[in-house]
């Protein structure tokens, strides 16, 4: 004979079963809902985009990636870097990967997206500013950052921000620098850089500027550089863009470091770096401008790291001033 008590247990365990699988039942049915109204919304505006004219007569003329370079460094870099890479806003690398077109114009201009405002302007200048948001993939940004050890001169330090501006630089460091960097002349070197040039960090020595960087290349203008190896920009920079196999590591800048106007970089200094590149001047008169220099190397930097030096055809840029 079963007894009452082992009844009322096997009842208790069967609604419990039943409860259970009611439960897991209603959590998948809110997953398959929930997915089907994000397909459902991405659905409506790429629809609803699709239809906008104005989307439509942007999507319908071809690009200019210059000017739309300018376009984003004006409207777009003080919240989501020059390089893309994400301040205040997200980063961009990328986007046009996971974004359709219609879809990314639409977001835009609609302001549905704060703190970003709605931004829309002629058919053409979206146009160009969407192409050049093709051009932020992944691999296009350097995460490098520029140090520039006891700099005296505004105007030099003006024109590496723009220069960092210009090569994909997300960052420029500063040690202990003996001028104003925020000084009229300086922003006014900076031209489109100005926002990179007022986020500059100021350190107090070399040590602290590069103690994250995975690796770091000094440049050396001197003759009196004693044993330290010099190597040509090719060595150097291709060994600063070589993975370390660490993935702990992976996300670590690389660093170049530039020494002072009048004298370099000393011995002690050249030696925290792990390599150190010479440029190719003349024997007679090897120093460079401390721009100059910057200009040289991360043009060679930029060369090594698109994989190919191959010339693009590109329209006539639009010389700032």
């Amino acid at each position: 004979m079963v007894q009452p008590s082992r009844i009322a247990a096997e009842s208790a365990s069967a609604d419990a079963n039943d409860s259970s699988d009611r439960g897991r039942g209603l959590i998948a049915a809110l997953v398959v809902s929930a997915a089907t109204a994000c397909v459902v919304l991405v659905l409506w505006v790429l629809g609803s985009a699709q239809q906008d004219p104005y989307i439509k007569a942007s999507l319908e003329l071809q690009g200019a990636v210059d000017h739309g370079g300018q376009l984003f460094r004006i409207n777009c870099a003080g919240c989501h870097g020059l390089a893309g890479q994400g301040l205040v806003g997200p980063q961009l690398q990328g986007v046009s990967n996971q974004l359709k077109d219609p879809v990314l114009v639409h977001q835009i201009i609609s302001g549905e997206t704060p703190p970003m405002p709605s931004f829309e302007m002629e058919p053409q200048s979206m146009a160009d500013l969407l192409a050049y948001l093709h051009t932020l993939s992944w691999a296009a940004a350097l995460n490098a950052v520029v140090v520039l050890v006891e700099p005296a001169g505004p105007l030099n330090i003006g024109s590496v921000a723009r220069l960092c501006a210009n090569f994909g630089v997300s960052e420029l460091r500063l040690v202990a620098p003996r001028c104003d960097h925020l000084s009229e002349q300086a922003l006014q070197m900076a031209v489109h850089g100005q926002a990179l040039l007022q986020a500059a960090v100021v350190v107090p020595d070399l040590l602290t500027a590069i103690n994250d960087c995975r690796r770091t290349v000094g440049s050396c203008g001197r003759l009196d550089h004693g044993e330290i190896p010099l190597q040509t920009p090719e060595q150097a920079l291709a060994w600063l863009l070589a993975s370390d196999g660490i993935s702990s590591s992976a996300d670590a800048p690389v660093a170049l470091v530039f020494g002072r106007e009048d004298r370099g970089l000393s011995n002690s200094e050249l030696r925290l770096c792990q390599r150190v590149l010479c440029l190719q001047s003349g024997e007679s008169y090897p120093s460079l401008n401390l721009s100059h220099a910057v200009a040289v190397v991360l043009h060679e930097l930029a060369r090594l790291n698109s994989g190919t030096t191959e010339t693009r055809s590109i329209e006539p840029p639009s010389p700032d001033p």
